[in-house]
């Protein structure tokens, strides 16, 4: 009888627990760098010795099919997923969101034209309107409108066009704040119940303020049963309270350790995403 209660117990647990838990993440802005195979396995070999298994890489349309399809298929040979990492601000403006279609024609082409093994593994959409000052104080739920909008449109190019190929987000940590015009929820839930996973840009440079300002995202996602991805800052943000950026390697690695550990304990946990290749890699 204990063995089976224990059996029980761990059936459990394994049923509470998502496929998707447990991951890191990184986002990759310079994809130039994709043009050099020293630099391509330098990045391979980092992601794979800290365990970074899905790469949010710049979607650079200057680049052309060839440096991506073998960057990609690298990548994969090393079990690392590569997403199709877009955004501009301003696509949330009414001026800005018509350079959101040249983007997403590039994407098709692409997905179309390239073998399976090349093929991006999820687009992801950085357009933050809150860093639009002073319109965002003056006009934020138009810009918010306006950020729905974009999401919209990759959502309905990403089911119709890209094979539902997923579409992932980065939201600010009080995305539960903004409340989303048309809509009786924000957006966060929002994001829930529309795209694969929602990453938090939840960043603090310790543990227990990390934890604080990223509760309320592991609630609400662990509630809506929806991947939440928390985000850690490593680069210079001119402030000392959100970057690791001076700190050593071992103090950040530690710290990251413990956090994962923490949020770990929500169901909706899914992983951290690290801001960003070049930030981490300076870390002594």
């Amino acid at each position: 009888m204990h063995w089976a209660n224990l059996f029980s117990s761990l059936l459990l647990l394994l049923l509470a627990t998502p496929a998707w838990a447990g991951s890191r993440g990184m986002w990759f802005w310079n994809a130039q760098k994709i043009q050099s195979q020293t630099e391509v396995t330098q990045l391979i070999n980092f992601a794979l010795k800290y365990k970074i298994g899905t790469l949010y890489t710049e979607m650079n349309t200057d680049l052309g099919n060839a440096a991506y399809q073998s960057f990609v298929a690298k990548c994969a040979g090393n079990g690392i997923r590569v997403q199709a990492l877009i955004g501009d601000s301003s696509w949330a403006t009414a001026e800005g969101f018509p350079n959101l279609k040249p983007k997403l024609d590039w994407l098709k082409q692409y997905q179309a034209s390239a073998p399976a093994a090349s093929r991006f593994s999820a687009v992801h959409f950085d357009v933050e309107p809150w860093t639009i000052h002073p319109d965002w104080e003056n006009n934020r739920a138009g810009l918010t409108t306006g950020l729905l909008r974009v999401a919209e449109a990759i959502i309905k190019v990403a089911a119709e066009d890209l094979g539902n190929l997923p579409v992932e987000a980065d939201v600010p940590f009080w995305a539960n704040e903004i409340d989303c015009p048309g809509y009786d929820v924000t957006l966060d839930v929002w994001m829930f119940r529309r795209i694969a996973a929602t990453h938090f840009m939840t960043y603090r440079n310790t543990p227990d303020a990390f934890m604080d300002i990223a509760n309320r995202a592991l609630v609400r996602g662990s509630g809506e049963g929806k991947p939440v991805w928390l985000s850690i800052e490593t680069v210079n943000t001119g402030d000392n309270i959100q970057s690791y950026y001076g700190s050593t390697l071992q103090h950040f690695l530690s710290d990251l350790s413990i956090v994962e550990g923490r949020a770990g304990k929500f169901s909706g946990y899914a992983g951290m995403g690290i801001h960003y290749y070049e930030g981490m890699r300076a870390l002594r």
